[in-house]
């Protein structure tokens, strides 16, 4: 299996893992915006050092992912990708 393949797979399994902390639906927190609903998991970019980003502005594909969620806030309608650690669950 070719290096660009491995990552095409690598990234397939990370989309297909799912937490065991929140689900499509669930109610949530996103820092201090207010509470939204999980609409979609998704793959998002990790945030980079100013200094690589041309690094990785050439090859994309190198840029480091990792598994988030697509959340739409309830008070003004806007549809987020989040990081998982930056939500809390409404109780």
């Amino acid at each position: 299996m070719s290096e660009e393949q491995s990552k095409v797979v690598e990234n397939i399994l990370n989309l297909t893992k799912h937490s065991n902390r929140f689900r499509v639906g669930d109610a949530v927190e996103w820092l201090d915006q207010g509470p939204a609903i999980i609409i979609a998991q998704c793959e998002i970019l990790d945030p980079i050092p100013v200094e690589e980003y041309e690094v990785y502005a050439e090859d994309t594909d190198a840029w480091p992912k990792e598994t988030g969620w697509l959340i739409k806030l309830l008070e003004t309608g806007e549809k987020i990708e989040v990081h998982e650690e930056t939500l809390q669950v409404v109780n």
